[in-house]
């Protein structure tokens, strides 16, 4: 088997390469910021914080029963 030449070399190279960049204009074009998504995160936080109170104050009154 021969190993590719030079040529074919940059040519693979240089088409890995322009598929970089449109992968990454992709990503640019869809890019949610911190600034964004901090309110989401609050909101989910919120909702996760509120059902293990739920739980916990669940399992304190169960814990209350049985004595």
């Amino acid at each position: 088997m021969t190993p590719p030449s030079d040529n074919a070399l940059l040519a693979r190279v240089d088409e890995r390469t322009a598929n970089i960049v449109d992968d990454l204009a992709d990503i640019k074009a869809n890019y949610v910021t911190k600034a964004e998504f901090a309110p989401v995160r609050a909101i989910v936080f919120g909702f996760v914080a509120t059902i293990l109170m739920a739980f916990m104050g669940t399992l304190v009154y169960l814990a209350g029963l049985q004595h």
